[in-house]
């Protein structure tokens, strides 16, 4: 059977440093984040939910939890697939807010979150705490 010189990682390396794969690379890119925010400003409009602003607008989740939303660090809605915004859109789970705006709900929701499990019985609380505890390492087997 005839080898792939395209599946080969000494052709990938050497094609991918081309300036021309990378040139073409950037240009899809910045096409493919033009059309995110095209659907996105066409959907939702341009501007903060909150107080209107057109600066600095990141995209929220109204409720994150819809939809199978990823946590992505430093999430702006652009590091999202088409596919996905388009979802999220027909949930109607999708908005504008500014930097600021969305700080400060983010800071509400989280403590409007403490409240509520400061305010379950110590129970109720322990049964919470299971379910969201992360495996610890043995360190008496290192």
């Amino acid at each position: 059977m005839p080898k792939n010189i395209h599946l080969d990682p000494e052709y990938q390396k050497k094609y991918r440093s081309q300036k021309e794969h990378i040139n073409r690379q950037k240009q899809y890119k910045q096409t493919l984040k033009e059309k995110k925010k095209k659907l996105l400003f066409e959907s939702i409009g341009d501007c903060c939910s909150f107080c209107g602003s057109r600066q600095n607008l990141e995209l929220d989740h109204i409720n994150p939890k819809v939809g199978g939303h990823h946590k992505t660090r430093g999430h702006r809605g652009m590091n999202t697939s088409v596919g996905h915004i388009e979802k999220q859109l027909e949930l109607n789970n999708l908005r504008w807010l500014c930097y600021k705006c969305h700080k400060e709900h983010s800071k509400n929701q989280l403590n409007a979150a403490w409240n509520y499990f400061i305010n379950l019985p110590l129970d109720k609380q322990e049964e919470l705490l299971l379910q969201y505890e992360t495996p610890r390492q043995n360190y008496e087997t290192l």
